[in-house]
């Protein structure tokens, strides 16, 4: 489903702007249902095959900048977006808002691609550059972080199980749903 969508969005937003290059900025969005999870919405946007679409036919070079969150309808859909080949020019920091009266359903997804051919007209704030250099940063490591990160992940198992199950294996098999949390602390409070 992510890689048709990609496609059927993107080519419908290029077809709009009128060329992937008059687009400089962009970013994605999903909201999920209420019963559905917010898990469902990350799986649909947080995949390449449904952002490369997208970054390839405007020539990108950043990532895409995101939101995915979990409500009722007529929710407000925010999409936060950012220049297209640098993450750090602050004149195209903006956000596309907005909310479809109907939807999501409880169980459906509303996904969405945000564009923009410009950025904020009399932007007055400088980049991330400027500041990390009146900070004393380096570009390349903002935070100053000391030594070599070391990340350890959790291999080919679901990484959040959250009741007494053992973790499912991913490969090419289907996760039970973990369901909304509120149900498992009101099952809690009443084995109490």
């Amino acid at each position: 489903m992510a890689p048709y969508l990609g496609k059927l969005i993107t080519d419908k937003l290029i077809f709009l702007a009128g060329s992937g290059d008059a687009i400089e900025a962009y970013g994605k969005a999903c909201i999920a249902g209420t019963s559905c999870e917010i898990e469902h919405a990350s799986a649909l946007i947080h995949t390449l095959q449904f952002g490369n679409f997208y970054r390839e036919a405007v020539g990108a070079k950043s990532y895409l900048g995101f939101t995915n969150t979990r409500g009722p309808a007529n929710t407000q859909i925010q999409i936060p977006l950012m220049d297209k080949h640098d993450t750090g020019r602050r004149s195209h920091y903006l956000t596309v808002q907005f909310s479809i009266y109907d939807a999501p359903a409880v169980d459906e997804l509303v996904v969405a691609l945000g564009a923009a051919t410009r950025g904020r007209p009399h932007h007055r704030i400088g980049d991330r550059y400027s500041d990390l250099k009146a900070l004393g940063r380096d570009i390349e490591n903002p935070a100053g972080v000391k030594g070599q990160l070391k990340v350890q992940w959790r291999r080919r198992r679901d990484s959040n199980p959250r009741d007494g199950f053992p973790p499912t294996p991913l490969a090419g098999e289907r996760l039970r749903p973990l369901g909304h949390i509120s149900k498992s602390v009101s099952k809690r409070l009443k084995d109490c």
